[in-house]
């Protein structure tokens, strides 16, 4: 049996180190973005709705196309899917959603809940960040 080398225990510490800074660099964008928030519904590659989400707004609606349906809910400044008529369900499975960037698909019925934010930058123009 081998002994484990320093050099082997240094590697794997950088390793595991490096493998956090994606993970450490969205949470600071997510953390530090300061705007309105908006899902996007998309069927198809086509945007079919936007929503602002806002606290207080809780609503609930069906989207509905040649692909399926998909029952959607908006609930404490979160989207989710609760119901659709997909075999595998995985978009009821992902829970609800709420920060800038985070995704829902639902790939059989070609439907696709983005989250983006918008904010005002120093000049005053409006800023779309994905």
């Amino acid at each position: 049996m081998k002994l484990i080398k320093k050099m082997d225990i240094v590697i794997i510490v950088v390793l595991l180190i490096v493998s956090f800074i994606p993970y450490i660099m969205l949470k600071n964008y997510q953390s530090n973005y300061k705007g309105i928030n908006y899902a996007v519904i998309s069927i198809d590659g086509k945007e079919t709705k936007r929503v602002e989400l806002t606290k207080g707004l809780d609503e609930e609606f069906t989207i509905k196309s040649s692909y399926g349906f998909n029952r959607v809910v908006i609930h404490d400044m979160k989207i989710g899917i609760v119901d659709a008529d997909c075999k595998d369900e995985i978009c009821v499975n992902e829970g609800f959603i709420g920060a800038v960037g985070e995704r829902i698909v639902c790939l059989p019925n070609r439907l696709i809940i983005e989250i983006v934010g918008e904010q005002k930058s120093s000049e005053g123009e409006d800023v779309i960040s994905r």
